[in-house]
């Protein structure tokens, strides 16, 4: 499937705070497909981080009272020009957004209270025909979900004494305890499913009169129904979920190899940053090492005397598919363990491993914070832990200067760097040394750089872009052939 999704939910820092909304499950979800972000108020030009803004009456108002509605406008019609170019099966959108929300937006007080009602690009992207859903519906737990259509842990209707008290004492839910109290789980009940928007007969006419206390229930099991067909959908058809296309999948340079390749060709430093960072680990005989975010597992491949001395050797990844391109560079490697795992939550006692490794991915960590000391946890006393990043002077900061016209600079992820990344370890860890690699990229055809370009999930307002006029650019800054870009990387290790 071609999915366009909020930018922000794929850990693009262009939320109004400067941060993002990064949702790791809904990254499982969309491996696999053709995947477009998209955030029409960076496309509007309003700055990251900007003001809190809200609709008042059909227009946008920032909480000082400022007009920004055209600004939103204009980007919610940049958004739709990008939709009905890429013609998305599906749009996924951040939830309560003014530019994104689908199914609520917040009463324009600025006092966190929700009303029914659409941003300006969902309400343009609905009405445009598209299939478009709020992410909380799509990354709803539905094994949670009562007959109703409501999680009954913490339920605001039970608490408040609407809800008719289909809960039993324990706590378990009324399909399973067998309670008879609630005459919509009766229903659903005869009529063989979970919840009633998943019903042959739904909507029925009895509907309202068995959840009167809820006057909104059709909306809400319509919403749920369709989130339940759109994620068998999604699972049914990702290629990650059949080997052979996996194989097909990357038979070919996907596009984190994309940006591994354009390194290869044209680095001037002719070592390798994957080299040059596997050569200050100290992984001695009988060490249980984990990485996290392992990617293809490009940087081990030559490496399987450093995976044989180890008594323990964990490669993770959130994504399956990078899981599995991995088991295919590393195979005849040694006794390798492959996992999906979340930093934020990693699955595996304290004190487990002597080294943990998580390269060129903390700044995509929402609770950066929790994921680091979820490290430490998992660290046995004395430990290391090594992580590579980028700086704040590197190639996209290079490439957007070439751009003076477009508004990209904003949409830099800044989350954790070789300028900010020691302090933000000093919280966690008592001892921190930074590493620098030097080196920069002498491109010689541009072509390459316009396919680099368009494999990062960020940048939105460059990749909006035609890649002619990308491809332009870049030709009219190289000099003699060459287009010279400065990089800056390195590491940190910490104990």
């Amino acid at each position: 499937m071609k999915i366009m999704v909020s930018a922000c939910l794929l850990g693009e820092n262009c939320k109004y705070s400067g941060g993002n909304n990064l949702r790791p499950e809904l990254l499982r979800l969309l491996a696999g497909h053709t995947v477009i972000p998209v955030c029409p108020e960076i496309l509007g030009g309003l700055p990251t981080p900007r003001i809190p803004a809200e609709i008042v009456n059909g227009t946008v108002i920032n909480r000082e009272g400022q007009s920004v509605d055209a600004a939103f406008r204009l980007g919610a019609e940049k958004a739709l020009e990008t939709a009905l170019r890429e013609k998305p099966d599906l749009i996924i959108l951040q939830s309560r957004s003014p530019s994104c929300g689908v199914r609520e937006v917040y009463d324009g007080t600025f006092s966190g209270k929700k009303i029914p009602g659409r941003g300006i690009f969902a309400e343009l992207a609905v009405r445009a025909g598209f299939r478009v859903m709020d992410a909380e519906d799509i990354l709803t737990d539905f094994s949670a979900v009562t007959a109703c259509g409501e999680c009954c842990t913490e339920c605001p209707k039970k608490k408040d004494g609407r809800c008719p008290g289909c809960i039993e004492a324990d706590g378990r839910v009324p399909e399973w305890a067998e309670s008879g109290r609630c005459k919509i789980h009766a229903c659903t009940r005869e009529h063989h499913v979970r919840f009633c928007g998943l019903c042959g007969e739904f909507p029925c006419g009895r509907l309202p009169s068995l959840a009167h206390w809820n006057p909104g229930i059709v909306e809400r099991m319509t919403a749920l129904r369709d989130a339940v067909l759109e994620v068998g959908k999604m699972k049914q058809g990702s290629p990650l979920n059949d080997s052979a296309a996996v194989h097909q999948q990357y038979s070919t340079p996907d596009r984190l190899n994309t940006r591994i390749s354009i390194h290869s060709k044209y680095s001037v430093n002719r070592q390798g940053f994957g080299n040059w960072i596997t050569s200050h680990y100290r992984i001695q005989e009988g060490m249980s090492v984990l990485e996290l975010g392992c990617g293809t597992g490009e940087m081990w491949a030559g490496n399987s005397g450093l995976i044989r001395r180890c008594s323990r050797f964990v490669l993770s990844d959130l994504s399956e598919g990078m899981l599995e391109k991995a088991k295919e560079t590393l195979r005849g490697s040694g006794n390798i363990e492959y996992r999906v795992i979340d930093i934020q939550e990693i699955p595996f006692p304290d004190r487990q491993f002597d080294v943990v490794i998580a390269n060129m991915m903390l700044y995509h960590v929402p609770d950066l914070s929790g994921g680091l000391r979820e490290v430490r946890r998992v660290l046995k006393s004395g430990g290391t832990f090594y992580c590579a990043t980028y700086g704040e002077n590197g190639i996209m900061e290079y490439i957007c200067g070439l751009f003076p016209d477009e508004r990209t600079g904003n949409s830099f992820n800044h989350h954790f760097t070789l300028q900010n990344g020691g302090q933000i370890l000093r919280s966690v860890f008592p001892e921190v040394r930074q590493l620098l690699y030097r080196d920069a990229l002498e491109v010689t055809d541009v072509e390459d750089l316009v396919d680099y370009i368009f494999s990062l999930t960020g940048m939105t307002a460059l990749k909006n872009l035609p890649r002619q006029t990308v491809r332009d650019v870049l030709e009219k800054n190289m000099r003699d052939g060459v287009l010279h870009i400065p990089k800056e990387y390195g590491m940190f290790i910490a104990r």
